[in-house]
């Protein structure tokens, strides 16, 4: 199960959400958007060399079940 529990939520987010999608251009915008992630994912092993160079401070919080942000990409290489 995914999301949030019905009526936590404030509907602006999402109402926005919605109304962008009458934009023109928005499907295309979304298929590179979706195509881009391809990209990402093959600089994984880059963004890992550069967190261990210079050890920035920060909070990754990552699940193995998590649906966007897929399990492969978290384990130290």
């Amino acid at each position: 199960m995914t999301g949030e529990k019905p009526g936590t939520v404030g509907p602006d987010g999402y109402s926005l959400d919605i109304a962008h999608t009458t934009e023109p251009g928005y499907a295309q915008r979304q298929d590179d958007l979706i195509f881009d992630y391809q990209t990402n994912v093959a600089l994984y092993p880059q963004f890992q060399d550069y967190v261990r160079q210079y050890q920035p401070e920060n909070l990754a919080a990552w699940g193995k079940n998590d649906p966007s942000f897929i399990y492969p990409g978290a384990p130290r290489s």
